[in-house]
């Protein structure tokens, strides 16, 4: 799930080790999932009903983050 978008995203970058960055991104993405859940049954009726999970569906923000910035501007 970590990839360069979700990366700004949560701004990991600069985080020289790997597990270190990975801890940094697993608590960030934990406070942002639990802070933003009221927003999952839009989610799942935007997806409609692809994803399995509600980690799958909050992959699917992170990764169409610069979409969602694009289209919103």
């Amino acid at each position: 799930m970590l990839d360069s978008r979700v990366d700004g995203f949560f701004r990991t970058r600069g985080r020289s080790q790997s597990a270190e960055k990975y801890v940094c991104f697993c608590k960030r993405f934990r406070g942002f999932a639990i802070s933003h859940r009221g927003w999952l049954p839009d989610l799942r009726e935007a997806d409609g009903g692809l994803a399995w999970r509600h980690n799958k569906l909050w992959d699917k923000v992170c990764y169409g983050i610069k979409e969602l910035a694009r289209n919103a501007g």
